[in-house]
């Protein structure tokens, strides 16, 4: 994936069901982790929704699967993500990924290679 986003913007790049490489080329911003709760043993359930990192030109980090990443820019900011190549729908018929329904508002561009 690449992603272009002018500063004060913001885009919602869909969990990929593999772990993700996320390198920062260009720009400075925060980018926020967002996973579906997963059950416990013993009842309950985990989440890192919220989990915000600051990134800047050079930052890399890495994503686990099945979490969606919410990029802000504070000046613009690009951005690629490296994953295994999937099938998104397929993934999600197998529960093995896909976006959380997250409203957002999308100053960018985004596309997946």
């Amino acid at each position: 994936d690449r992603a272009m986003v002018e500063a004060g913007g913001a885009v919602l790049l869909p969990a990929s069901p593999f772990v993700s490489i996320v390198v920062v080329v260009e720009g400075r911003g925060k980018l926020e982790e967002l996973v579906r709760q997963q059950p416990q043993l013993g009842g309950g359930a985990n989440s890192v929704d919220g989990l915000v990192h600051a990134v800047r030109q050079g930052s890399v980090f890495m994503a686990c699967a099945g979490t969606a990443l919410q990029v802000r820019a504070e000046e613009r900011l690009l951005i690629f993500r490296a994953t295994a190549k999937h099938d998104l729908a397929e993934a999600e018929a197998a529960g093995g990924g896909g976006a959380p329904s997250l409203p957002t508002t999308t100053a960018a561009s985004a596309s997946a290679s």
